[in-house]
């Protein structure tokens, strides 16, 4: 996640939905990336989907980003559809993440 504390930007790893949500509710949070990791266990992949889809309604200002192993090109339209902005590969080189970290700040 990408918040800010007062004037301070603030780069924090969150791993679960709970400190998540209290962040989102407790910071202007300008950024989100969320890995997805269930590889073929669809109902869970659908419930973890729902949920975003629930913070994308409450925070439509927020710009999520997905980290996935295997994201296809079907999936990552499903995700824009929902409202992610990026998906990103597992494997992607510093300087690819870095330019994809700024076209989504720069609301391409």
């Amino acid at each position: 996640m990408i918040y800010k504390i007062g004037f301070h930007g603030m780069v924090e790893i969150v791993s679960n939905l709970k400190n998540a949500l209290l962040r989102l509710e407790n910071y202007e949070t300008e950024l989100l990336i969320i890995g997805i990791h269930i590889l073929g266990i669809h109902d869970e992949k659908e419930q973890n989907l729902a949920i975003i889809e629930s913070i994308i309604k409450k925070y439509p200002d927020l710009k999520i980003i997905i980290i996935s192993k295997s994201a296809t090109t079907k999936e990552q339209g499903i995700y824009r559809k929902i409202g992610f902005k990026g998906c990103i590969i597992y494997g992607i080189s510093q300087p690819d993440l870095g330019q994809v970290l700024m076209n989504v700040r720069n609301g391409e």
